[in-house]
């Protein structure tokens, strides 16, 4: 198929379609050019759904610079139509220490949730974003992705953006709510 399991030590249950995976388990989803690591893996693959945990990493590869997330968990959800014959919907939510970087971008937040609905990414409890010499803080912060890319941001409750100009003076805006829009 289009998803591989790797790892030291990997249990298939035929009769009810799931997968366990111990030790340096490796997950490769072709079509939807994501990884998945971690110590320990179950996976479903009647409803495609999974949970990862123990340094777990994702590896986001679609666009042309990967995106690299970690956290403790991560869980993944795939919703079907009545028929099971299409995605309705697709969730992931990680917990505990999320850590996000690529080249042009960080985020660190308590947990975060991912939707297919909206292609919305909502970080919890005081998240930060820092991309090259700017910063923007908050309560939450809810991403609308355009292509695996960040179209637009909004800054929810202790909103805060900062911007360095040189070594010396920096331009801070702050309000209770902010939307942030990205180009480039």
């Amino acid at each position: 198929g289009e998803t591989r399991m790797t790892g030291d030590s990997i249990i298939y249950d035929s009769e009810i379609d799931r997968v366990e995976g111990f030790g340096n388990v490796i997950i490769n989803n072709r079509k939807d050019k994501v990884d998945a690591q971690g110590e320990y893996v179950y996976y479903n693959r009647d409803n495609d759904s999974a949970v990862i945990t123990g340094k777990a990493l994702l590896i986001e590869y679609s666009m042309g610079d990967s995106m690299f997330i970690h956290a403790d968990t991560f869980r993944l959800v795939t919703f079907y139509n009545d028929t099971r014959d299409s995605v309705v919907e697709r969730q992931l939510r990680g917990f505990y220490k999320v850590r996000a970087y690529r080249t042009d971008m960080q985020m660190v937040a308590d947990s975060m949730f991912f939707t297919t609905v909206d292609s919305s990414l909502t970080l919890y409890d005081d998240p930060t974003l820092w991309n090259n010499d700017q910063q923007v803080l908050g309560e939450k912060m809810i991403f609308y992705m355009n292509d695996s890319t960040i179209d637009w941001a909004h800054v929810i409750g202790q909103a805060l953006f900062i911007q360095q100009n040189d070594s010396v003076h920096y331009n801070q805006i702050a309000g209770r709510e902010m939307k942030a829009y990205f180009k480039s």
